[in-house]
């Protein structure tokens, strides 16, 4: 897909889309029906949560906020973002302007939020799962990028060695895998030590030796 770039002078650019859109940052999933950030700052409480630490059970409230978006697939998203490592101060904005017609995405270095298209994951529980378990891949590299001043291209430029070209999707996609998903939309081959070693070190919040 050609590179389309979502900004504003107050926002981050996005990353769009599993056929993602080269030039944002991971606003993951294209649709496999179709193919196949200014993130808000974090707050210093958010920055100081253990990076494996789990969110809360979610609240009744926002089950009901959840079915209300999406019914079923907003329900299972909510439901799989809060039992993932490192979702602790991570929460889901429903259909966000600059998502379009992706089913969903995070900007360019957020550490605390998740975009979902609630029209595309309505009732596809499996999807929205999968979905999400991509897109916490990039609240991770938000936080690697924060805690080691790196850009996004350079954080590209540390995975390329392993991962190839839109190394930072293939890995979000191998992250995902080893929560149990089973679509993805950039790579499925996620074998051979040093994959397992960026994933491992993704999700500890950490970077591999090099």
């Amino acid at each position: 897909m050609a590179p389309l770039r979502r900004t504003s002078p107050v926002r981050r650019p996005l990353v769009l889309g599993a056929v993602c859109l080269a030039l944002v940052v991971s606003l993951g999933l294209a649709d496999p029906a179709a193919a196949a950030g200014a993130g808000a700052s974090t707050s210093a409480r958010n920055a100081a949560v253990r990076p494996t630490a789990k969110a809360a059970k979610p609240t009744a409230a926002q089950v009901k906020g959840a079915r209300r978006a999406a019914g079923k697939g907003g329900v299972t998203a909510l439901r799989t973002l809060h039992a993932l490592p490192g979702s602790a101060g991570v929460h889901i904005v429903w259909d966000d302007p600059d998502l379009g017609s992706h089913l969903g995405g995070v900007r360019i270095g957020s550490t605390s939020t998740v975009l979902l298209n609630s029209r595309r994951l309505s009732g596809r529980p499996a999807l929205a799962r999968d979905v999400v378990r991509h897109e916490i891949a990039h609240i991770y590299q938000g936080r690697l990028m924060r805690t080691h001043h790196l850009t996004w291209a350079q954080l590209g430029r540390r995975l390329a060695p392993t991962f190839g070209t839109n190394s930072q999707e293939k890995v979000a996609d191998c992250v995902a895998r080893s929560f149990g998903a089973r679509w993805t939309g950039y790579t499925s081959s996620c074998s051979g030590a040093a994959k397992r070693a960026w994933v491992k070190a993704m999700i500890g919040g950490y970077l591999p030796r090099r």
